[in-house]
Order: structure tokens, then C-alpha cells, then sequence
């Protein structure tokens, strides 16, 4: 009898959280608060395994955010930190610490799923932090478990809800049929054989020059008899004037911090 049960109880152990969850959700004044020890309520995959070497541990998670969000007009990076939390209290922390040949530097990091890298994701789209946080990376199939429609996964850091990939067709209409969404992110076509800093050999690079036609129109231009304060010489000039024109003083400042980090 013992040697059915101690491979059977081995087994539980593998996928039963070894503590209970708890999570407790409020309205105090404008904002909602969410408690929680991070446990999830379903089952999860085995940790640690041989890609993820963690363990679950209890967290102490205190969530403040806007119980009536509105839009800012700004696009707010949430970088290295987690961008929302589950309607279990389990946190939506899709970034990963693993970069482009080890190189921080890069600022190419991989993705968990799908990735190059085999970061022992379980069943639910999640794993474990060295601190023992269970987190998910993506849409956590548990929740949605016998439920159909739109559901309601959890909160974002500024407080709108977070849904399923499922919603009405027409945004503007909630009792319009739902849809199944698609994302709207595309990989471009070509290499960068030689890393972040290789030359691109893609259809966009049409979108930039050399340096002999950056020349040419910079003689082109001495030459007028008023030369002009500015010259766009690429397509990628003129997106990116017109994009200055659209965005905020701040929101342009993040985006050129982002794409020129600043060196350590």
C-alpha cells in the first residue's frame, strides 16, 4: 500500500500549491486595494524544475491603484516590475532578466514564451522569481477554466480592468457580437545577423541613408543661398518629425530615453 500512496502523494506535491491562497479586494475612497499572499489558486507546474531552479513561497503583496482610471495621454513603461496583478493576487510580470549573450547592454532580452531560452513555464503561463514569487508571463488558462466570453483576469497598475482575448467587435458597443482578438504586434522581415548594433539587411532599411547621401544633401544644402536650419534627408526623419509634433514634451522625452539609453 505504501509504495501506491508515497508516489501518489509525490505527485500532488508537484502540482498543489504548498500554501493556501489568500487575497482580499477593496474599495477604499478613489482607489482599490488588493492584498495577497501571491499563492494561485490552481494547480501549477512543478517547481523548481530543471529551467527554473525556485521555489513558491508566500509573498506579502499590498496593490494601490485608481478605482476609476481615466487616460493620461501617456504611455507609461513599466520595466523589470510587474505591470498588473490577477484577480487571484498572483502579479502579470511579463519581462524577463535573461538578455542577447548575456549583454544588459543590448536591450534585446528574450521572451518567456516562445522564446530561445526554455525558462520552465508551467501550464498557466507562469514561474517562479528567486524571492519564490509565482508570477504569470501570459494569459493564465487557469482563470478561464469552464468560462466562456469575456473574463476578467485582474487589474493594471492604473487601475483598468484586464480581460481575456475575447471582446465585442465594435469597442464602442458592448452588446455587439464578440470577437476573438489578434495582436496587433509584427515581426519585421530580415536580419540583424551581428546583434542589436548589425546592419540591418531588411525592406525597412529604405527607411534610413549612408553616410555618402547624408553628404550629398548636406552640400546640396550649403549651397542654397539660405541654407535651411534643418534638413530630412530619410524617410525615417520626416516619421519621426511628425511624431515630435504628436507626442507631449515628457512622452517624447521617455521615448528617446528609451531608444538612446543612457550610458552607465
Amino acid at each position: 500500500m505504501n509504495r501506491l500512496v508515497m508516489p501518489l502523494m509525490a505527485a500532488l506535491a508537484a502540482v498543489l500549491p504548498a500554501h493556501e491562497n489568500h487575497v482580499t479586494m477593496r474599495l477604499e475612497g478613489d482607489f482599490r486595494i488588493i492584498e495577497s499572499n501571491g499563492i494561485p489558486d490552481h494547480e501549477t507546474g512543478e517547481f523548481p524544475n530543471a529551467h527554473n531552479p525556485n521555489s513558491i513561497q508566500e509573498q506579502q503583496f499590498h496593490f494601490r491603484m485608481p478605482a476609476n482610471p481615466g487616460f493620461s495621454g501617456e504611455i507609461t513603461q513599466c520595466q523589470f516590475q510587474p505591470w498588473g496583478v490577477a484577480v487571484n493576487g498572483v502579479v502579470f510580470d511579463p519581462g524577463t532578466a535573461e538578455f542577447w549573450n548575456h549583454d544588459r547592454d543590448s536591450g534585446w532580452r528574450y521572451e518567456a514564451i516562445g522564446g530561445k531560452m526554455n525558462l520552465g513555464l508551467d501550464q498557466a503561463n507562469a514561474h517562479v522569481q528567486p524571492n519564490g514569487a509565482y508570477h504569470y508571463h501570459g494569459l493564465p488558462k487557469p482563470l478561464l477554466k469552464g468560462k466562456q466570453g469575456m473574463v476578467l483576469l485582474g487589474y493594471a497598475a492604473d487601475g483598468f480592468p484586464v480581460y481575456n482575448d475575447v471582446a465585442p467587435k465594435d469597442p464602442k458597443d458592448l452588446k455587439s457580437p464578440l470577437i476573438k482578438l489578434a495582436p496587433g504586434y509584427r515581426l519585421k522581415q530580415g536580419q540583424r545577423p551581428n546583434g542589436p548594433k548589425g546592419a540591418y539587411d531588411g525592406p525597412l532599411r529604405r527607411l534610413g541613408a549612408g553616410p555618402e547621401r547624408v553628404a550629398r544633401a548636406i552640400e546640396k544644402a550649403l549651397g542654397r543661398r539660405r541654407p535651411p536650419s534643418r534638413i530630412t534627408i530619410t524617410p525615417s526623419a520626416k516619421v519621426s518629425l511628425a511624431t515630435r509634433r504628436m507626442l507631449s514634451d515628457r512622452a517624447w522625452d521617455a521615448a528617446m530615453r528609451r531608444q538612446f539609453p543612457q550610458p552607465h
